[in-house]
């Protein structure tokens, strides 16, 4: 495509630079009432299926697709006010009375700190350069296990309902021989649900102090797994427009609660570097795997291969938010005694 594909180049890396950012400022300036303040931010993405894709279609039919980019770049643009309007929180580390405890990848990083480097010619500045570039982009958070399980429970969450997004209307229409009035209706229902989850997640997690965030992130995961299961087998149009609805309750929630969870973990202060890697490592993962089930879909003439393989992919993430969950209740990390008490 030469030249003509680099603007969309910059739109995503502006758009995951943003992406990383967002929840770091979030995750900063709310602790009691963080999830309440994901859910809001969430507000957007929902808004998406219900005002913004009917918004987008009235643009192209009036102005085509020169005109509806301008458009969009110019409401893009509102969110450079936004930000510059936004300040840091007031830090109150002076007024704590206490230092807090250093994580178990923070003591890790100590201990090497302390290793003094080899006197050879050239070690001494390769080391540099490793602790240079393991200092930036804080890479000990990979020999972490509840990273990893954070991790992988993020690119699968991402990988299957990026996967959902690109072929589910081809899905119902070709596999389950609905019109596209139809399949519109079915996303519509998943923005429905998605909005009021993200709207009520605040608030009853905050209520419901008996159920941690661990486990509401797995059941909220295992009922993705059992959608993706289950909705192969469903042909008639209101079982539909029930299960996409309770998909949209259910996906809300788990990416709610992970950025929540990651939080608990990691902290403020390394919030930033963890969601950036996960973004990252799940960049690299859909790039190399999204195009399966299109490919199962060449294979096979049929998306009900490729849904159910999703739905086995999903249960893996519900076996690594339990593996999280035990970890957490038996080796808890001292970042989430002191930097979160209560979310």
């Amino acid at each position: 495509m030469g030249d003509n594909g680099r603007p969309g180049v910059v739109c995503r890396s502006a758009v995951g630079i943003s992406f990383v950012i967002t929840k770091h400022l979030i995750g900063s300036c709310f602790n009691k009432s963080v999830t309440t303040a994901y859910g809001v931010a969430g507000l957007g993405s929902s808004a998406t299926f219900l005002a913004v894709v009917p918004l987008i279609q009235l643009f192209l039919d009036i102005y085509g697709w020169r005109g509806t980019m301008l458009l969009l770049g110019a409401l893009s643009l509102h969110l450079a006010l936004v930000g510059a309007l936004m300040k840091p929180p007031a830090d109150s580390g002076s007024q704590d009375g206490y230092e807090a405890a250093l994580t178990d990848e923070e003591q890790l990083e100590t201990e090497v700190d302390k290793v003094a480097p080899s006197n050879r010619f050239g070690c001494s500045c390769f080391a540099k350069v490793f602790s240079l570039t393991r200092d930036t982009f804080q890479l000990e958070v990979f020999s972490s296990i509840s990273f990893l399980l954070v991790l992988f429970v993020f690119i699968v969450m991402e990988l299957t309902y990026c996967s959902w997004l690109i072929y589910y209307v081809q899905y119902t229409t070709v596999s389950k021989g609905f019109t596209l009035v139809d399949a519109s209706h079915f996303v519509v229902a998943y923005g429905i649900g998605r909005t009021i989850a993200s709207i009520v997640i605040g608030p009853l997690f905050q209520a419901v102090h008996v159920v941690s965030a661990y486990v509401w992130l797995t059941g909220s995961l295992l009922i993705v797994a059992i959608y993706y299961a289950v909705d192969p087998w469903l042909t008639s149009y209101w079982p539909i427009v029930a299960s996409t609805f309770f998909y949209g309750n259910a996906l809300s929630i788990a990416f709610i609660l992970i950025d929540v969870v990651t939080k608990k973990i990691f902290g403020k202060e390394r919030l930033g570097h963890a969601v950036g890697l996960m973004g990252l490592s799940s960049s690299v993962t859909s790039l190399l795997l999204l195009c399966f089930p299109g490919l199962i879909y060449d294979l096979t003439g049929d998306y009900t291969v490729a849904f159910s393989l999703m739905a086995g992919v999903q249960s893996l993430a519900v076996a690594a938010a339990l593996g999280l969950r035990w970890r957490q209740k038996h080796h808890p990390s001292s970042s989430e005694a002191s930097h979160l008490g209560t979310t």
